[in-house]
């Protein structure tokens, strides 16, 4: 029984369990139907179950297993399934802690999606996870690694690919290697970087972790605060390939300051220097250790402006775009295209960079070579227009912190030219700062407008632009130096070749220009080496070496100060400054080709920058020389020529100087021309001129032949006026110069001193309104008249003083060596005349009229009035009449003798005469006949004077005479009627002192008497001698044997003293002395050789 019991029990053991299982499925399916409608039910009502408490500590538990030491702390779980009918786990206030009891994360709600199928099977497998309300801190130190905190958690340090590495290990552990997705709502996410000590947050961001079998990873959609109203927005991916050990990031980005993204990155810090928001996408792979493989950017960057500092004023730009990759081995920046647009700049290129001198893993400057296949450039008010180029390169370097950019060189392509630029940019606290230089072969002058910024000298631009018609310029150089608070500095230079250009408005301009040029910070300049003007007439202007300088480009309006040489004819010369604004021409009557010369003349002109200057805003000056001059318009009616002369312009007046000659009669000149309208008809020529007789004859002077010999120096004045005669004036020393007026017997020797004053006017009939002249016993000043056809008329002296012998009015006038003379007014003194000069005068002279008011003989005797007409031929001949002291008439006659001139005086009133020349006023009637002969060699007179029929009357000395001779009856005839003397006759000599009586006799009825002796003329002294004879018509017959006027018989006397005073004395023996034996008692006759 018990092997048969052993048989059978396996077969009822069998169906025991069939019907065990049977019973268990059935539980099982009831079970699984009651879940279903559990599950049903809170699917179709959203109901949330809310987990007991024993299910939330079991969760917790079998949750914190599976996390190691990390401990896990729920506050609630709830069930809830969604309308698809997924059981999905809600776990409310997560908080992980470490095994210090330090939190590590801190979670609102922690979703999972539960695998229906592991449920079923009685396990807690989630295939999804969902978060809300998560905080991540990323923390970079000053080194550039990252740590991450969840919540207010401690910090853990890794690297992208070692946080995706740590994921993947995470989810190849059995309880999470069924989820295939995390997602994070309402998601905090706060970057603290010490490296830039800033700190950026995003909130109610989204994190979506996804696991598939290939690779793990992780996408990041939040919003940042960006600085301004708006948000930017950000999504960042994750990827690692379960395969590998890197892992590729990806950002997108969308209005990011740029300020923010140039911190995150090496390869981007360049872009902390712009003030604008980006938008683009970024891509990089790391690797294991979390350095960047490859990194790759496309960056959309709006309006901005370029602000490196807060103090440095803002470059604004439109937009600009940035497509770059990068090379972490090379340090290698590769530019695929570089956009910049801007309202002044438009630029599209491509280039390169490398990232130097790191500091803590971020460059501090950046190397570039970038290229611009086009570029336009307008920077707002810096140019007239935009400009255009055809191409650009440069080559930079980027210091970032501070902020310096310094080019190596730009190279711009403008067609066949290029421009080379380099320099310096820099931004500081104190602003922008620049040092730029830059030079190019060649330019157009309209090129050179184009790149002249308005603002920089702009009445200095206008000008240049208004002036410069033509040209090339080449080896061009320019500078500008910038500086926070201080103006800017600049400087252009440059050389032109063929210019074409005008220095002043309304004049020819230069041509065939070749010289330099530059522009600094105030001032402007240009310096010809070599150019030329086209005169309207005399050919070419050569102005080498002339230049044009503008000292302050800002004044408004600015001044020119232009330098001339010029080497050309005359004519060219005044043919250009007969232009506006000078108008030399037509403010001076005169054409341009007034004379032949070469004028080389270096000028100085200030000229207002402005159009249609006015003479009034121009000052010049020029000095230089004129070569081979000739003209005859200068001096009208006159050749002048010269081989150097000197030209001096000042404003307002023309000035030529120096050696000349006119019509062969060398002048050293100086010609001044007025400029200004007011003056400019009338010019003046002053200077040195010969005194000779080329003198009188080149100006028609119409001076007697011999009047000038010699030669000298005279200081001649012109003064020409426009449709007028040439007024002229001269002064002179007379040194050297010899004059002769042979009808006033009047000479000078040349070496003597005087002085010459002639003024006049010249013209086709000269005229001199003032003759003056002045030498030795000479001065005279009257005027000259012009006879007709050009030749001498007269010569009037108003006033005329000839030595000491005659001041009077003459008139001279007649032409050749016998002019007439006539002498007005005034008197004349024969005293002082030189008869030794009468005598040589003998030769010839003109006829003479002489109307004298007082023609003085002697210190008492003078005739007044006096006139004679005589002649000079030969010596004077002519005849006069006169009045002796203003008294009695008397009349002469003048005849040349070879000794002089000899005189006749005949009156019919000799006593009178004799009264009134103080010689005898006892003397009554009677007719006088006088001649006066002159001496051979010595001075005076030799005389003889016959009076006839004359009374001898009142007479003291003869009274005392007759008195002493006790004559009577002869003593009351004196006394009454008086003596009568049939004749008086004496033989005597005259001399300026003395009278010498050589042999007197009165002879009448009742008395004869001699004389002989002296008379003193100026002391009145007498000494005379001689025989009175009583009786004389008997006595007289003793004449025979005695001299005339003694009888037989008579009486010797002697009287002395004063004439009015004299003392007789009378030898009363001599009676008994027959007549030739009577000079016993006589004493030695007057010597008349004295």
């Amino acid at each position: 029984m018990a092997d048969s019991d052993k048989a059978i029990s396996p077969k009822r053991n069998l169906r025991r369990r069939r019907r065990g299982r049977i019973g268990l499925m059935m539980v099982a399916w009831i079970a699984l139907l009651g879940v279903f409608m559990i599950f049903a039910g809170l699917s179709f009502t959203g109901r949330v179950l809310e987990a007991p408490g024993w299910v939330t500590s079991q969760i917790e538990r079998r949750l914190s297993a599976g996390l190691g030491q990390t401990d896990l702390q729920i506050r609630s779980v709830q069930l809830q399934v969604d309308p698809q009918g997924r059981p999905r786990l809600l776990l409310r206030n997560v908080e992980l802690r470490d095994p210090g009891g330090a939190s590590l994360a801190q979670l609102n709600e922690v979703g999972a999606g539960l695998s229906l199928d592991a449920l079923l099977r009685g396990q807690l497998t989630a295939s999804a996870l969902r978060v809300a309300g998560a905080q991540i801190t990323v923390r970079r130190d000053e080194q550039g690694q990252f740590s991450l905190a969840f919540g207010s958690g401690t910090a853990q340090e890794a690297t992208l690919a070692g946080l995706l590495e740590q994921l993947d290990t995470a989810f190849q552990t059995p309880r999470l290697a069924a989820i295939e997705e995390i997602q994070l709502r309402d998601l905090t996410i706060t970057l603290e970087d010490a490296r830039s000590d800033r700190l950026w947050q995003a909130t109610g961001g989204r994190l979506t972790l996804s696991n598939t079998a290939e690779r793990i990873s992780i996408n990041v959609f939040t919003d940042v605060f960006n600085g301004t109203e708006d948000l930017a927005q950000m999504q960042l991916s994750l990827t690692r390939p379960k395969d590998g050990d890197g892992a590729s990031i990806g950002a997108t980005l969308s209005g990011a300051a740029a300020q923010d993204i140039a911190l995150q990155s090496p390869v981007l810090s360049y872009l902390g220097v712009i003030d604008a928001e980006i938008s683009g996408a970024m891509r990089a792979s790391v690797d294991a250790e979390g350095m960047v493989e490859q990194f790759a950017a496309t960056l959309e960057i709006g309006q901005g402006a370029l602000q490196p500092t807060p103090k440095s004023q803002p470059i604004a730009f439109n937009s600009g775009q940035i497509y770059l990759t990068f090379d972490p081995a090379e340090q290698r920046i590769e530019f695929s295209q570089v956009t910049v647009q801007s309202d002044q700049l438009r630029v599209e290129g491509e280039g390169h960079a490398y990232l130097r001198d790191f500091d803590d893993g971020l460059p501090e400057a950046l190397v570039a070579q970038l290229e611009f296949p086009q570029i336009a450039v307008a920077p707002e008010g810096l140019f007239a227009g935009a400009l255009t180029f055809d191409k650009a390169t440069a080559d930079v370097r980027m210091q970032l912190a501070p902020f310096q950019l310094e080019i190596g060189q730009i190279a711009l392509a403008d067609g066949p030219r290029r421009y080379l630029a380099g320099g310096r940019i820099a931004a500081d606290e104190g602003g922008w700062s620049l040092a730029l230089d830059a030079q190019a072969p060649s330019l157009t002058p309209e090129r050179l407008m184009q790149l002249w910024p308005p603002a920089l000298g702009p009445k200095t631009r206008e000008w240049v632009a208004r002036n410069v018609l033509a040209g090339e310029i080449s080896n061009i150089h320019a500078a500008l130096r910038l500086g926070p608070g201080t103006p800017p500095r600049y400087g252009l230079s440059y050389d032109f070749q063929n210019a074409e250009a005008r220095f002043l408005p309304n004049l020819p301009p230069i041509t065939g220009g070749h010289g330099q040029s530059a522009i600094w910070d105030d001032g402007f300049s240009l310096t010809l080496h070599q150019g030329q003007v086209a005169a309207a007439e005399g050919g070419m202007i050569d102005l080498a070496g002339s230049t044009f300088k503008v000292a302050n480009i800002h004044a408004r309006p600015g001044r020119g100060d232009i330098r001339l040489k010029t080497d050309s004819s005359l004519t060219a010369l005044l043919s250009v400054l007969s232009n506006r604004p000078f108008r030399i021409s037509e403010r001076t009557g005169r054409s341009p080709d007034l004379a032949e010369a070469r004028a080389q003349l270096e000028g100085h002109i200030n000229v207002a920058l402005k159009k249609n200057t006015p003479l009034s805003d121009v000052a010049y000056e020029a000095n230089g020389t004129l070569r081979n001059v000739t003209s005859t318009d200068l001096v009208p009616g006159y050749t002048l020529s010269s081989r150097e002369l000197q030209v001096d312009l000042v404003t307002g007046d023309l000035a030529i100087s120096g050696p000349i000659l006119l019509d062969g009669l060398p002048l050293n000149i100086a010609w001044t021309q007025p400029l200004t309208p007011e003056r400019a008809s009338t010019s003046r020529i002053s200077g040195q001129v010969e005194l000779s007789d080329r003198f009188t004859d080149t100006f028609g002077i119409p001076l007697p032949t011999g009047t000038v010999s010699g030669r000298g120096v005279g200081e001649l004045n012109l003064e020409v006026t426009r449709d007028a005669p040439i007024a002229f004036s001269l002064r002179s020393d007379l040194q050297g110069v010899g004059l002769t007026v042979p009808s006033l017997r009047w000479s000078k020797a040349a070496e003597s001193p005087g002085a010459l004053t002639i003024t006049g006017q010249l013209g086709k009939t000269a005229t001199i309104d003032r003759l003056a002249i002045s030498g030795p016993g000479l001065e005279a000043e009257g005027n000259v008249e012009i006879g007709a056809g050009g030749g001498f008329g007269a010569v009037e002296f108003s006033r005329l003083e000839v030595g000491n012998w005659l001041n009077a009015a003459v008139r001279i006038e007649g032409t050749g060596a016998r002019p007439g003379v006539r002498v007005i007014g005034g008197e004349m003194d024969i005293r002082n005349l030189d008869l030794a000069a009468q005598r040589q005068g003998a030769s010839g002279g003109g006829p003479v009229s002489l109307d004298l008011d007082r023609l003085i003989i002697t210190d008492t005797i003078a005739l007044a009035p006096f006139s004679a007409q005589v002649t000079t031929g030969g010596g004077l001949n002519g005849t006069f009449k006169a009045r002796v002291n203003g008294g009695a008439p008397i009349e002469g006659s003048l005849v040349p003798t070879p000794q002089g001139t000899a005189v006749r005086i005949i009156s019919e009133r000799a006593g009178a005469v004799a009264r009134d020349a103080g010689f005898l006023k006892t003397l009554a009637g009677g007719t006088m006949d006088l001649i006066l002969r002159p001496r051979k060699e010595a001075e005076g007179y030799d005389g003889r004077l016959r009076i006839r029929r004359a009374r001898l009357r009142d007479q003291p000395a003869m009274a005392a005479l007759l008195d002493a001779i006790s004559v009577v009856g002869l003593l009351d005839e004196m006394n009454g009627p008086g003596i009568s003397f049939e004749t008086m006759e004496a033989d005597f000599r005259l001399t300026s002192k003395r009278l010498y009586l050589d042999q007197g006799a009165a002879v009448g009825p009742s008395l004869g008497i001699s004389l002989q002796g002296t008379y003193d003329i100026a002391t009145k002294e007498l000494d005379m001698q001689g025989v009175i004879s009583p009786v004389y018509i008997l006595n007289g017959i003793g004449q025979i044997f005695s001299r005339p006027g003694e009888g037989l018989f008579g009486f010797n006397y002697r009287i002395r003293g004063s004439s009015d005073a004299p003392r007789l004395s009378v030898n009363p023996l001599s009676i008994l002395t027959p007549g030739m034996f009577r000079e016993i008692f006589r004493s030695a006759p007057p010597n008349l050789e004295e």
